[in-house]
């Protein structure tokens, strides 16, 4: 064998004893909550000899690798547990995850490490049950697979990869699932996180948003409640809160130094229900630097989106912190509309305007929750506008003004049709004309296309 095959067979060997290290290691840092896992655990040994550098020996053998995948075809990794909240309710939780053998994968030669013969490997997808019960009433019971990730997907991971080495946690009611998306037999993969609330609303973890301390707020939820949990403080006089600020991108954006005094305001609060009896609590907030440069008529806030489950035990509890963007001027927030775009979805309709040598635009940016975030499904620019600011209402045509409707229409699985609509006048070509417009909308797998 030449150098460069044995030092590949080195780095992967490594790789993978990583992977099985941290899986064993990662359950038996929760062995106090798990109840079924030890035999579990016994079978999922590291595999591979002790290391003897003068043999040449640094790692597993491709046998000894192969041979830990056939076992896990045969083993189901088991998480049952029961937990009594505080004010006396019991939360159930039974996570199954075990190989389907449905032999649907069939990974290429060029992905295989090793010294065999094999021109491609059959192997078996794997997918996990998972159940939530809250005082015997069942709020989650479904199967979790790959395609859950979708948003974590590359060409590659899509094709071939599993779930594998899943991790369970449960925080203030809500569980957490920690699965390493890889290829079989490779060093290829990556890190996935779903986290499913008491309510049973299942959402993933965006690889760039850590798993981080959830908050909680007793009910019934206020303003300043909110607010208070979400950012230390309140005043119910100005409607804000003020924090130091130390977020390197936060600060980097408005360019100010570390430390910085921010002010923030509740741009958005409400709550909703969902056919299964679950709520959800939905926040968006706007910050700057509270000052008044940052406070000008071009000057835009950061807008956060918060999503609250709710807990028996501990009120609303934080499961979604996800940073929106900047919109806005003044410092702070456009008008936003909640609005129903589907089944069980919820559309957050903002309509950002500006005003410029007397002429004012309004355009129709429509935001959503879904599995892969916090997400910008349509944006139509120039939706309304006037001159109002730069005409003369005694000179004949001088003036115009348009205005728009987003209506939802035809109802489908999980998103609704759109119809958005325009009347009024506008200026084409030195020309006052009629500005009647109607465009159909239809949701194309990531956002709103038009319906040609």
């Amino acid at each position: 064998m030449s150098v460069l095959p044995k030092i590949l067979l080195v780095v992967i060997a490594s790789l993978f004893c990583a992977s099985i290290c941290y899986c064993f290691n990662a359950y038996s840092c929760s062995r106090s909550q798990i109840k079924t896992l030890p035999d579990t655990i016994k079978k999922n040994k590291r595999v591979g000899k002790k290391s003897n550098l003068e043999e040449g020996y640094v790692g597993p053998t491709w046998d000894e690798v192969m041979g830990e995948l056939l076992k896990r075809y045969k083993d189901t990794v088991k998480f049952d547990d029961t937990y009594k909240l505080p004010n006396g309710d019991i939360l159930k939780v039974k996570f199954r995850h075990y190989c389907t053998f449905d032999g649907k994968i069939i990974i290429p030669h060029r992905y295989l490490w090793g010294d065999h013969k094999l021109k491609s490997f059959k192997t078996h997808s794997f997918e996990s049950l998972l159940d939530i019960k809250l005082n015997s009433k069942t709020t989650f019971h479904g199967i979790i697979t790959k395609n859950d990730f979708k948003s974590e997907f590359r060409d590659s991971l899509k094709q071939y990869a599993i779930l594998q080495f899943p991790y369970v946690k449960v925080v203030n009611g809500t569980v957490f699932i920690t699965y390493t998306l890889g290829i079989p037999l490779t060093d290829v993969g990556k890190g996935v996180k779903m986290q499913v609330d008491i309510n049973g609303i299942k959402t993933i973890v965006p690889e760039q948003v850590p798993l981080y301390k959830q908050k909680a707020i007793a009910t019934p939820a206020s303003p300043a409640k909110i607010m208070a949990a979400l950012f230390g403080s309140y005043n119910s006089k100005t409607k804000t809160s003020t924090w130091a600020c130390n977020n390197k991108a936060l600060l980097n954006k408005f360019n100010v130094p570390a430390n910085t005094l921010f002010v923030s305001k509740p741009a958005f609060i409400d709550s909703v229900s969902f056919d299964n009896g679950g709520k959800e609590l939905l926040v968006i907030t706007a910050s700057r630097p509270n000052d008044d440069d940052h406070a000008c008529h071009g000057c835009p806030a950061q807008l956060e989106y918060f999503k609250f489950g709710l807990a028996p035990s501990s009120g609303w509890v934080q499961t979604v912190h996800q940073t929106v963007g900047y919109l806005g001027s003044f410092g702070e927030a456009p008008p936003i509309q909640l609005i129903k775009i589907g089944k069980e979805s919820y559309g957050f309709l903002f309509s950002p305007g500006f005003t410029g040598q007397g002429i004012t635009t309004e355009a129709v940016v429509l935001y959503t929750q879904r599995y892969d975030g916090f997400k910008q499904i349509l944006d139509i620019e120039d939706a309304a506008m006037d001159n109002s600011g730069a005409c003369d209402e005694n000179v004949p045509n001088s003036c115009w003004q348009y205005t728009y409707k987003l209506d939802v229409v035809d109802a489908q699985k999980n998103y609704n049709d759109l119809l958005f609509t325009q009347k009024g006048t506008k200026v084409v070509n030195g020309k006052k004309v009629s500005a009647k417009a109607s465009v159909k909308y239809h949701f194309a797998g990531t956002s709103y296309a038009i319906v040609k």
